[in-house]
């Protein structure tokens, strides 16, 4: 088994990285509808709609103009999504346009200023 290193992961807008981000997730769904006929002692499904949604975490970098900036001016206005893209490694990424559904700030006196982003895919999610 090869098994990967997440410190070779990086979220990107674009091309561009979003620095100071330590964690992303994304949950690929695949919604099913149930199709059984009279008669059947079976349950049967089929596959419907596909969707993705996810978040990422780090350190908040207001300097990052082409990212961190670039995010919370689509979470405060909400007009297009992001071309986002989530990197396993230093090649091969999941994309997608992803719309801002959330971003939570916070700080605490002892600690650093820390950002969560929540989305959604709009549309198509691929791998590359």
């Amino acid at each position: 088994m090869a098994a990967l290193a997440g410190k070779s992961g990086a979220v990107k807008l674009s091309t561009n990285t979003v620095t100071e981000i330590g964690d992303w997730t994304l949950d690929i769904a695949i919604d099913t509808a149930e199709a059984t006929d009279f008669g059947d002692s079976w349950k049967e499904h089929i596959y419907t709609l596909r969707g993705a949604s996810g978040s990422f975490k780090g350190r908040f970098d207001k300097a990052d103009t082409n990212g961190h900036v670039a995010l919370q001016t689509e979470a405060l206005s909400g007009t297009s999504g992001v071309s986002l893209r989530l990197y396993i490694d230093g090649t091969n990424y999941y994309s997608g346009t992803a719309l801002i559904t959330s971003m939570s700030p916070s700080a605490s006196v002892g600690g650093l200023v820390e950002v969560t982003y929540n989305f959604v895919i709009d549309g198509t999610l691929a791998y590359n």
